[in-house]
């Protein structure tokens, strides 16, 4: 299985392309095949691999995007499950703030689903 890449990490001084941020990883997500390619493996490699490499810059916080779900076309339902679960897995072992940022009212409904469902659980045990 080939990993997905995380191509580059670039550090600036002052804001990067009219974003505030010090740093900007580019995190290439897999192009949706109908699943038949491991794509929902590559989706998590992605975001796995862009939070190493935050780890290892000692970041504080990372934002991100629906990796794939725009020109890729990945279904933005499974995207962000993936997203979801492979991010909480990495913050049960590391502390960083991570921002999943959606951007249209579909992923928005989504996301508001989801992480009521996820509140209900956590609610129900603790």
């Amino acid at each position: 299985m080939r990993s997905a890449a995380v191509r580059l990490a670039i550090r600036s001084s002052h804001w990067v392309f009219n974003l505030p941020a010090a740093w900007i990883i580019h995190a290439v997500g897999p192009v949706w095949q109908s699943g038949q390619a491991n794509e929902a493996a590559l989706l998590a490699d992605a975001y796995r691999n862009a939070l190493s490499l935050a780890k290892t810059y000692q970041l504080e916080a990372v934002t991100f995007p629906l990796i794939s779900t725009g020109i890729y076309q990945f279904p933005k339902d499974q995207a962000l499950q993936i997203a979801v679960a492979t991010i909480g897995s990495f913050l049960l072992e590391n502390d960083m703030t991570v921002y999943l940022v959606v951007y249209d009212k579909a992923s928005f409904n989504l996301s508001e689903h989801l992480f009521t469902s996820i509140k209900a659980f956590i609610d129900s045990i603790y």
